[in-house]
């Protein structure tokens, strides 16, 4: 399912030492939880396709904060790092 966007996923990943949950009940999925400065959780998840787009999506659990960025494979750095400017802004 990530097959054309896991370069630019992995690439980010590693450029921010963060790492991808790739499996959640036997389903492939990219996820990845966050530590906020305060001690909350937020967690950032990409879903979609290649052929009807992407959504990086990033929500605050505690404070149920949400937010969306669509993006093709070309803009998934930029989407990415869009996330998580927001989640670490909360």
């Amino acid at each position: 399912m990530f097959d054309t966007i896991a370069d630019a996923l992995d690439t980010w990943a590693v450029a921010h030492q963060l790492h991808w949950q790739r499996l959640y009940k036997d389903s492939e999925v990219r996820s990845l939880d966050l530590t906020l400065s305060d001690g909350r959780i937020a967690q950032i998840w990409v879903d979609g396709s290649s052929t009807a787009g992407w959504s990086v999506n990033a929500w605050d659990r505690k404070a149920m904060k949400f937010s969306r960025h669509v993006a093709d494979s070309t803009q998934m750095g930029e989407a990415l790092s869009e996330a998580l400017s927001t989640v670490r802004s909360w």
